[in-house]
């Protein structure tokens, strides 16, 4: 899952570090709507799926990505 906590990492803009496994939208400040469709485009470019309204809306924590992308037949490790 480094990869995916790379792009989470770099769309909000977190500072360097490791990102916790945990992490939502609830709890980080600098997740915020635009911060959200910035990775939701790089989640999209990089594992080249296409994402739903309905899954992106879903997407609001680590486990929560992971679950979609995985759901599309993506392989994190």
């Amino acid at each position: 899952m480094t990869g995916l906590k790379e792009l989470v990492s770099k769309a909000l803009r977190l500072p360097a570090g490791p990102v916790a496994d945990t992490l939502t939208m609830v709890e980080t400040r600098s997740w915020d709507s635009l911060a959200h469709m910035e990775l939701v485009l790089s989640i999209e470019e990089r594992y080249r799926v296409n994402l739903s309204a309905d899954e992106i809306v879903t997407m609001t924590s680590i486990a929560g990505i992971a679950a979609v992308l995985r759901a599309h037949g993506v392989e994190l490790r």
